[in-house]
């Protein structure tokens, strides 16, 4: 079709009371190869299938950068689900509690390939978090792991949600990538932060596997907030994710901080101050039997703190509460010395 049909499409398709965005889209894509000044790149669709196993090359690895773009959205837990993954065609659902995604963070952030968002803002707007996430890889995460993403988000501001429907084969099957598009629509029923819902996923899942994934992103962990710690409002509440298994309709625990790394230690230490200043300790350990309850603890005059001061009244500490977990690492379990260790190269003291 030479340019002067084209531009007439154009002005027709244009001026249609119902606007055909692909239809505009395709017209204007042609017209701008009859540009005898200037050329310009243009990106096969299919780059996208490739880019997914280039830059991701493990499974284990694609979960763990999605986990890691929740972590800097600033949630405080991600839960994810693996559903049928005994063998290929299951489905993965990740869920997290951050701040979530507007229209036009969604467009802009996620759907545009190789942004500078991550090395313009380092940090995590809310609670100031290095990010974790390597630039612009949570999208060929997901296009990595399966054949089909829906992906819901909203944001704490926003009455409604929205939705993204993504099937990957289209990239493949169309040229140019401008020219692929993906359903968005409002979602009335999505909670603040996001959720994927990963489906015809392309490989199996052992539990090694999953266990492995859930070791990658161990170094993101944080200490919660204890049972009797004077409430943070504005505080980093720390980051917890678990994994599930659904089986049967239930869905079972695999993965999680406390199963992996804290059930593992040889004993607790935990402390607290309480509203008059008085200090408690308790000391609990299974593998050496001990199990004493919240005893108040005493000063003994002749221990100096590291400032040489002799400490009696905790008055100005009332609310403070502290919990150690002792490992023996040459006697961890062998399924979790590594993860253990992990943690404790980066979070443990001697």
């Amino acid at each position: 079709m030479d340019i002067e049909n084209l531009k007439k499409n154009l002005a027709d398709a244009l001026s249609d009371t119902e606007v055909d965005y692909n239809k505009i889209l395709t017209l204007a894509n042609q017209i701008s190869k009859f540009d005898t000044e200037n050329v310009r790149f243009s990106i096969d669709a299919s780059h996208i299938s490739r880019l997914g196993h280039e830059l991701v090359s493990k499974q284990e690895t694609a979960v763990a950068e999605l986990i890691k773009n929740a972590y800097d959205a600033d949630a405080a837990y991600v839960k994810a689900v693996f559903k049928n993954t005994s063998k290929a065609g299951g489905e993965l659902i990740i869920t997290d509690n951050g701040l979530g995604m507007s229209r036009e963070e969604l467009v802009n952030g996620f759907m545009r390939i190789s942004t500078r968002e991550k090395s313009d803002n380092p940090r995590s707007p809310k609670y100031v978090r290095q990010r974790a996430g390597r630039k612009g890889i949570g999208r060929f995460s997901a296009q990595r792991l399966g054949m089909r993403l829906q992906l819901s988000t909203r944001r704490e501001q926003d009455s409604v949600g929205i939705c993204i429907d993504i099937d990957w084969s289209k990239f493949d099957d169309i040229g140019d990538l401008i020219l692929v598009s993906n359903q968005i629509r409002n979602d009335p029923s999505a909670p603040v932060g996001t959720r994927l819902n990963i489906s015809n996923l392309k490989d199996s899942w052992s539990n090694a596997q999953i266990q492995r994934a859930y070791r990658y992103i161990s170094d993101l962990l944080q200490p919660v907030p204890l049972r009797f710690a004077p409430s943070k409002k504005d505080g980093n509440p720390g980051f917890r994710v678990e994994f599930y298994e659904e089986i049967c309709g239930d869905e079972i625990l695999i993965a999680s901080e406390q199963q992996n790394i804290l059930d593992n230690a040889h004993a607790i230490l935990s402390g607290y101050v309480d509203e008059h200043g008085v200090p408690y300790f308790s000391l609990k350990s299974k593998r050496f039997g001990i199990d004493t309850e919240s005893e108040q603890l005493y000063s003994d005059s002749k221990v100096k703190t590291v400032f040489d001061a002799n400490v009696s009244d905790y008055s100005q500490l009332s609310g403070v509460s502290f919990q150690a977990h002792y490992f023996i690492e040459d006697d961890l379990p062998a399924g979790y010395r590594n993860i253990v260790r992990n943690v404790l190269k980066k979070n443990g003291g001697g």
